[in-house]
């Protein structure tokens, strides 16, 4: 048996995994959506342009959207029952 394809593994780098992208986008929330929720500040990245947004909506979609959608595993209160 393959040790990667385990369940255990399998859970330890989807969980890694959604932790880094949240943190990324994060980041991302932090340097250039909240400034334009201001009046003073302006986007620190905001010189890429639409790229910019691609990567927000991207990273918006794969480290929020999909990890809060995936079914979780169910586990039983009486595994007996």
């Amino acid at each position: 048996m393959n040790i990667l394809a385990s369940p255990r593994w399998t859970r330890l780098f989807s969980s890694h995994l959604n932790v880094v992208l949240l943190a990324l986008f994060a980041t991302y929330v932090y340097r250039d959506i909240w400034p334009l929720a201001t009046f003073t500040e302006d986007p620190l990245d905001i010189i890429e342009g639409g790229l910019l947004w691609a990567k927000v909506a991207i990273l918006a979609i794969v480290g929020v959207i999909i990890p809060l959608t995936v079914p979780r595993e169910y586990a039983p209160v009486d595994p007996k029952v």
